[in-house]
């Protein structure tokens, strides 16, 4: 996942996930990143609804906006149950945080 977070565009990433995931011969990574697959899939379609909403009525300020707006019926759910976030005007994969880890450089 740290080499998909490189990529610019969330979709080249997304390719990049699914090739991998097509071409891995272990079944439990596989499974892995099938769940990365739908988790990307998600912000990729979350993004693409800040899109339309901000185009329509201006910028982003909270997540339930694109539901409240008809942007998306329901927030896609997350396989790995971390969820997705605003931050500094886009949304993001939420990341697991671990005490004492996230300050190391």
């Amino acid at each position: 996942m740290t080499r998909t977070q490189s990529f610019a565009d969330e979709r080249l990433a997304l390719q990049y996930l699914e090739r991998q995931r097509d071409n891995s011969r272990d079944s439990k990574l596989r499974e892995l990143l099938a769940k990365r697959v739908v988790r990307l899939q998600g912000l990729v379609a979350l993004r693409a609804a800040q899109r339309r909403y901000e185009q329509a009525h201006g910028a982003l300020t909270d997540l339930q906006q694109l539901l409240t707006s008809h942007e998306l019926p329901a927030l896609p759910e997350d396989p790995l149950r971390l969820g997705y976030e605003l931050q500094g005007g886009r949304i993001q994969l939420k990341n697991l945080k671990i005490v004492g880890v996230e300050d190391q450089p």
